[in-house]
């Protein structure tokens, strides 16, 4: 398990824990591009649980039942 220990790490860290605060959204899209996670920016700051509420229900994300692969 991954601990921050340097201060910008925890700054990183503490900002991915606020994802859904419009104020972090830039740094988080850089920070995941960075790390080549670009799959995961738009599932992170661009879904909208209104829209998975228009599409039927095999279709929506629910995004704690996805299992993220480790490298």
């Amino acid at each position: 398990m991954f601990t921050a220990k340097m201060e910008k790490e925890k700054k990183d860290q503490h900002m991915f824990f606020f994802w859904h605060k419009k104020e972090y959204r830039k740094k988080i899209k850089e920070n995941l591009v960075s790390k080549g996670r670009e799959d995961l920016v738009e599932r992170l700051l661009f879904s909208d649980s209104s829209q998975n509420k228009k599409l039927p229900e095999n279709k929506r994300t629910n995004f704690r039942s996805k299992r993220i692969k480790k490298y």
